[in-house]
């Protein structure tokens, strides 16, 4: 018996989403789960109200009680941080190109999470998500802003509610140095993309020549 197999038979591991058994070539979900995956190459944002970023990618559309969501999920509320290093490769695999020859990425920069939350959760799962896409792309992480007040989770708000919420709730960080940088904003789900244009906007007044933005999944 191979090792990898004896191992799962000593410790088998299940999908995240139906709860099967998977199998030695399987990673967090069964190929059924993971087959019904919507890919979704551009997020269609608009870039018009969002004029901070230059531009923004995606890998999945993320749907309610599917497997999108309980990857999502086990990364933020299950401690499971290695899902996002996992998302993070599957990021910077597809969009490598896009990233280095196209954007010509400077800085990967992790949204963040208020200190409180980041406490109580252990990690800022964005932080993991972009290692996953340095340890493909090579391009260095800094954690060049903070958030400096609590906001509330933006998924039941109105779209005014979103962009008041998180208004003023990001800063730069006093030592990084950010001039002419071509920066990559990275989170784990962006909706409207109001969090990511707030970010973007502290970015670009710090001196960063143009921010883009990736995430694992966009929700419309």
């Amino acid at each position: 018996m191979e090792l990898i197999n004896y191992i799962d038979f000593l410790l088998p591991r299940f999908c995240l989403h139906c709860n099967i058994k998977l199998n030695a070539d399987e990673k967090y979900l069964c190929k059924r789960c993971s087959d019904s995956l919507r890919r979704i190459e551009k997020p269609q944002l608009n870039l018009s109200r969002i004029r901070s970023l230059s531009d923004c990618r995606t890998l999945f559309l993320f749907e309610k009680e599917m497997p999108v969501q309980s990857l999502i999920h086990n990364l933020k509320y299950n401690g499971n941080f290695r899902i996002g290093i996992y998302l993070g490769k599957l990021l910077g695999k597809e969009y490598k190109n896009v990233f280095l020859n196209e954007w010509n990425i400077e800085v990967i920069v992790p949204v963040p999470l208020y200190h409180t939350k980041k406490a109580e959760r252990g990690y800022n799962q964005s932080y993991f998500i972009a290692k996953g896409i340095n340890k493909i792309t090579d391009i260095k992480i800094t954690g060049a802003i903070k958030r400096n007040r609590y906001t509330q989770s933006q998924t039941d708000l109105t779209l005014t509610e979103r962009i008041l919420n998180v208004q003023g709730a990001f800063e730069k960080k006093r030592y990084k140095k950010l001039d002419g940088k071509k920066i990559l904003l990275v989170d784990d789900v962006i909706t409207t993309g109001s969090t990511v244009n707030e970010c973007a906007t502290v970015l670009l007044e710090a001196g960063a020549a143009k921010i883009f933005a990736a995430s694992v999944a966009i929700a419309v």
